[in-house]
């Protein structure tokens, strides 16, 4: 029977040791790694549909939230606590004490959150664990169930699928830890060099499904919790692929891609087994993480953790597949009651047909309720249970106290059989055996319960059907023929019959198999060569030493191929799965030039064309037994070995050996710096050899030898040019020619007896006339350009070519006269009449100023310089090329110049003076009357004149000119006649209208009267303020009595004086800031004036007003004193106005009366006077309506006494 693969797993299946378990190979080597399992199950698994789309849903759902989340640190996480539940499978019930597992939790959670032992982790993963206190049906339970059971130490591949059938929890919501003291099982068999290395599981878990461990270390519980939560090992598939790190590898990206899984190195210098660590983010290549759970190949030293990246996996796959246990309250207490359930069977293996009784042991309840596989059954202390079939029950004991209804809950399974359980396990599961070879034996240890009788029942893939092997108890069987085996045992006592699950064993063939890889091949004493190979069996047998290899110069398959030298005996033996050192033979070929050897395994040399086998060595493959290299012959190449340089160039010559280095040489030949070294430096000769050839003759360190020719040009590389500097006029029809010729070769020179022609065409015309006799160099150059200068014949046709070197004929090579190349020797010159231009050309000057005047000249340079001289102007010299010059009338200047081959030129040019130029500037304006402004202004003359002409008229505007709304201010002023540049000049007239003044000189009615150079700068603009006075503030409010400043602002000009009315209550009367004592609302005016005849008022008004409502004085004195003179309505700052105010005598006449008037202003009050006469003293009778701002009115009324 298969193990049902969905029964056993929910997702990514993982199968590792956890614990350093030191497995032991067959011979007996310790195994210090930590292996697992997975990779072989998942190739299993995922051949089920169902598996597979479920692992898939898994990983795209938390790729889906890793790609969408912004990856952060693991503090981001909100913590999670996760329940569990521990299985105790054991038959004492002793094993795994509660206390150690609570230790156990403990140290998980530890491990999880980075502290205690693990304080100094990398992570803290906000992940945590709690035992169970609510069971699935909602009673009390301690989170650990005990199942007796023979499964302790469990065969996984036979009953890996019966050990999670005792009696699970709801996966969805709590997590199942399964404990037993063993699991039986093999994994990643290794045969190496002889030995074989087996590994042993000590836990597994299952993404979102089981964890099974054997014991409670806390590195089994975290690795596979680890797994539990969709971690995968670092190593991965153990290929450094990182394309894309949330899809390759373990699917995190803070942990390198690793490959390897062996530890034992110190954390402080971890290994580093794979470079793609940068395609991840990483900046540089990382080494490993020894210190990571979910490795297997612990470092020393280190602190065990997870990454940042583990942890958002973890908390990513509890978003997507634990949804039922986040927020759980399944590890709190239902209730406060200290209520426990628990129970007992009087038989521990039952058969079918046997009545089992269950006595509950629990406390604190009074009730209770037996279920059988979920069906009630009894409700007494005691339930008595007959078993009818072969199975587990599953048996529940409810204990309840129903006063509050509390209840607690424990569960056990019991396996029910017939009375016969078959059960073995292998000592091995892969083998090497086969007869005629190495025969290897499997061990079946058989544990059946209850047997009398066995039957061992095996089937291969090779044809052998399910067969009876043997009925001893205990069976040892060696395998003869290889192929996958299936074995079961069947076991019997006569009555009941049981049949185990199926054990695969895996049995290679031992067969050797051979193999052969030359890394080098060396020429060696000239016909010989020296050989580097290596051998490795893929096989498990030894091959032996002395086994024979022979040698051949091609293939020895092929018809005329030849054996060389001697058979090679295997100087050690080769065992199985191994590879030799490299191992190196001289092979004697006999002659020298061999470029092909075939070396061939397990061959005696005695068939040609090669037919093996040819010894008594079997092999399961002959095709590897062969190897052929080409191409190793000794050979000495020159790159390049054809060289062309100029004159004195050099160059080093390096021969360089192929299939082997140059240890000398020896060279024939010329111009080379040594003759008996490797790398000799050849100097290029200048004017002396134009090709020449040197051979190397050189020896590898071997004694093999070879040679190479080098060939040298050194072509010609003078190359002549003609290049004209200048042709100047000469006397007469003459010119004389300046010129350089130069050696394109920068470190030749021009040699003598060089020809220059010169000619009015191109020389090959036949109309080309020679100009003069030509010129030959005297004497060889010291450079490679060298000037010369020649007189020659002038030319009609305005154009001079010259030519060097005509003739090109070839010349003896130490001459120098020739040339790499004829082509360039010919060069042109326009020549042109020289001419002189005298500047400033046709030019305006300002009349006594002072300018330069210059000459410019084309092809010419002067020798002796003269310039005319003239009243009309002075000039500073009249020798010099650039005289400054002054004008005082118009007139023509002139110059001559004269080279030094006597040609002269001559030119002059007619200067001009300029007209005067007026400007005018406005200095200052003030106020002069209330309708009059007094100007200030500046007229100047420029161009070099000295005076203001007399009745020059200025004209004032109040604005624009060119506006028609713009008016003159009258009115004109013309200019007395004045000496100098600049004089200014005061007039008044009318003020303007606006802000602004503008004065424009020489207009008169729109028309300039004088002639100008220009008459855009003949205007000037100020602008103007009128003399006025402002307050600083028009109203003041405030209390009385009170006291406060005012401020007189003045524009247009200071005041010179300052008039306040009335003066009555101020500080001063006549300065500009006066302070005023407000005993009433009063008015205060100022006037101000300037220093000539304006003026200007201004006024503020002082509120006053009282803060006790409206206040009225009962007597008041009219004298003219300033105190008391007035009575009138006193009040607060709301009071709007006085309505009505009227005073009566005591006549009842009315003498006065006043109508919405403000309030607190004496100006509005009674001022003791009866139709401008003084009132007589006595007692007066008032009456006062005031209306207050919120539209209410009082009337106010009493009497008052006027005292004189």
């Amino acid at each position: 029977m298969h193990l049902p693969l969905l029964k056993n797993l929910h997702a990514l299946l993982l199968l590792c040791l956890l614990f350093p378990v030191v497995a032991r190979a067959q011979e007996g080597m310790p195994v210090n790694i930590r292996p697992c399992g997975a990779d072989a199950l998942q190739e299993r698994w995922r051949k089920d549909a169902s598996y597979l789309a479920r692992e898939q849903a898994i990983n795209n759902a938390i790729l889906k939230r890793q790609y969408i989340t912004t990856p952060g640190s693991v503090a981001s996480f909100a913590p999670v606590v996760l329940p569990v539940v521990f299985h105790i499978i054991n038959e004492d019930p002793a094993a795994f004490p509660d206390a150690a597992v609570i230790a156990a939790l403990k140290e998980l959670n530890d491990a999880y959150a980075a502290t205690g032992a693990f304080t100094g982790a990398r992570t803290d993963t906000k992940i945590q664990f709690c035992l169970a206190k609510t069971a699935p049906d909602g009673g009390k339970t301690s989170g650990i169930v005990r199942t007796h059971s023979y499964l302790s130490d469990f065969d996984n591949e036979m009953e890996g699928s019966d050990l999670t059938a005792l009696g699970k929890w709801d996966g969805s919501r709590y997590i199942n830890i399964w404990v037993v003291t063993d699991i039986k099982s093999e994994y990643m068999q290794d045969f190496n060099c002889g030995v074989w290395t087996r590994l042993k599981m000590g836990g597994y878990a299952s993404a979102g499904g089981d964890i099974v461990v054997a014991g409670l270390g806390v590195g089994v519980l975290a690795h596979e919790m680890g797994h539990y939560l969709s971690l995968l090992h670092t190593f991965a598939n153990r290929d450094c692929k990182n394309d894309d790190c949330l899809v390759d590898g373990d699917k995190v990206c803070d942990t390198p891609p690793e490959r390897t899984i062996t530890g034992g190195y110190a954390c402080s210098a971890p290994q580093n087994s794979c470079s793609t660590d940068t395609l991840s983010g990483f900046t540089t290549d990382v080494p490993d993480l020894p210190d990571n759970f979910m490795d297997y190949g612990q470092g020393t030293g280190c602190v065990l953790s997870f990454t940042a990246g583990q942890a958002q996996r973890m908390h990513d796959f509890i978003a997507v597949a634990l949804t039922g246990m986040l927020a759980s309250t399944v590890c709190n207490d239902p209730c406060t009651d200290n209520i426990i359930a628990a129970f007992t069977r009087d038989i521990e293996y039952p058969v079918v047909g046997d009545k089992v009784t269950f006595t509950s042991t629990g406390t604190g309840g009074n009730a209770y309720q037996w279920l059988v596989d979920g069906v009630p059954q009894g409700n007494a202390p005691t339930l008595q249970l007959t078993v009818t079939q072969k199975k587990n029950y599953e048996i529940i004991l409810r204990v309840t106290n129903t006063v509050n209804g509390c209840f607690a809950t424990t569960n056990d399974v019991i396996q029910v059989s017939c009375g016969v359980v078959a059960r073995f396990w292998p000592s091995k599961r892969k083998i090497a055996s086969k007869a005629g070879f190495s025969l290897d034996s499997v061990m079946f240890h058989n544990r059946s319960r209850n047997a009398t009788s066995w039957s061992w029942l095996m089937s291969n893939d090779k044809g052998m059907v399910e067969q009876e092997i043997s009925t001893i108890e205990q069976l040892t069987y060696v395998f003869k023929t290889p192929g996958n085996y299936h074995v079961r045992l069947a076991a019997t006592d006569g009555h009941c019959f049981d049949t185990s699950n199926v054990v695969q064993i895996i049995v290679d063939d031992p067969t050797p198999d051979g193999a052969v890889y030359v890394t080098k091949v060396e020429c060696y004493q000239q016909t010989k060569v020296k050989v580097t190979l290596y051998f490795h069996n893929f096989g498990y047998d030894t091959i032996p030493k002395n086994t024979p290899v022979s040698f051949y110069d091609g293939d020895p398959r092929k018809p005329g191929t030849k054996k060389v030298g001697a058979v090679w005996p295997l100087p050690s033996d080769l065992p199985g799965k191994c590879s030799t050192p490299l191992l190196s033979t001289v092979v004697d070929a006999g002659r020298a030039g061999i470029d092909t050897l075939s070396v061939v395994l397990n061959d005696n040399g005695s068939t040609l064309p090669l037919l093996l086998p040819n010894t008594s060595l079997v092999e399961t493959n002959y095709g590897n037994n062969i190897a052929i290299k080409k191409g190793f012959k000794f050979r000495v190449v020159l790159d390049p070995a054809d060289f062309t340089l100029t004159p004195e160039q050099q160059v080093v010559l390096t021969p360089k050996g192929v299939n082997g280095t140059l240890q000398s040489a020896s060279w024939t030949g010329n111009y080379l710096s040594c003759t008996s070294c490797v790398t000799p430096t050849f100097t290029a000769p200048y004017r002396k050899d134009t090709v020449t050839t040197d051979q190397v003759l050189a020896y590898s360190p071997y004694a093999c030898y070879d040679s190479a020719i080098a060939t040298l040009h050194i072509p010609v590389v003078d190359d002549y040019t003609v290049q004209v500097k200048s042709v100047d006029c000469s006397h007469g029809d003459s010119l004389h020619v300046t010129f350089s010729l130069c050696n394109g070769y920068k470190k030749g020179n021009i040699p003598a007896q060089l020809t220059v022609a010169f000619y009015d065409r191109t020389p090959g015309d036949p109309a080309a006339n020679v100009l003069g006799n030509g010129f030959i160099t005297p004497v060889a150059s010291t450079g490679a350009c060298e000037d010369y200068g020649s007189d020659i014949k002038g030319t009609s046709t305005g154009n001079v070519f010259a030519i060097v070197n005509m003739d090109a004929r070839p010349q003896v090579p130490e001459t120098g006269l020739n040339e790499a190349d004829y082509h360039n020797n010919t060069t042109q010159w326009q020549y042109k009449r020289p001419t002189v231009s005298i500047f400033p050309q046709d030019t305006m000057v300002m009349r006594k100023a002072t300018f330069p005047l210059r000459y410019q000249v084309s092809a010419f340079t002067p020798r002796d310089i003269l310039w005319q001289n003239d009243n009309a102007y002075t000039l500073s010299c009249y020798t010099c090329a650039a005289p400054q010059a002054v004008m005082k009338d118009s007139a023509f200047i002139g110059v001559q110049l004269t080279n030094r081959y006597g040609c002269t030129i001559r030119d002059r040019q007619y200067v001009h003076i300029f007209p005067p130029d007026f400007t005018i500037d406005l200095l200052q304006t003030d106020c002069y009357d209330n309708q009059h402004t007094l100007v200030k202004f500046k007229v100047c003359t420029a161009n070099g004149y000295d005076s203001i002409p007399a009745k020059l008229p200025i004209s004032f505007y109040d604005g624009d000119p060119a506006s028609e709304r713009t008016g003159v201010l009258l009115p004109l002023f013309y200019t007395p006649v004045t000496d100098g540049v600049c004089r200014e000049f005061t007039t008044v007239v009318a003020s303007p209208q606006g802000r602004d003044i503008t004065a424009v000189v020489n207009r008169q009615s729109a028309n300039y009267v004088v002639e100008e150079t220009d008459y855009a700068n003949n205007l000037a603009n100020i602008g103007y303020t009128p003399f006025s006075v402002t307050m600083d503030r028009t109203l003041i409010e405030l209390p009385r009595p009170a006291a406060t400043g005012l401020l007189a602002i003045v524009e247009g000009g200071p005041a010179v004086s300052y008039a306040w009315t009335p003066a009555i209550g101020l500080s001063c009367s006549n300065c500009v800031a006066p302070v005023a004592s407000a005993l009433s609302s009063m008015r205060y005016t100022v006037m101000a004036a300037n220093k000539y005849y304006c003026t200007d008022t201004a006024s503020v008004y002082i509120k006053t007003f009282t803060n006790t409502g409206i206040t009225m004085p009962n007597a008041f004195t009219p004298n003219g004193d300033g105190q008391n003179d007035w009575f009138y309505v006193i009040g607060s700052w709301d009071i709007k106005m006085i309505r009505d105010f009227y005073i009566y005598n005591r006549s009842g006449n009315k003498v006065f009366e006043a109508h919405n008037t403000p309030a607190n202003d004496r100006s509005y009050g009674w001022n003791g006077m009866i139709n401008d006469k003084p009132a007589a003293m006595g007692a007066y009778v008032y009456y006062a309506t005031v209306e207050f701002m919120d539209g209410s009115t009082q009337l106010v009324k009493g009497a008052v006494t006027l005292i004189r």
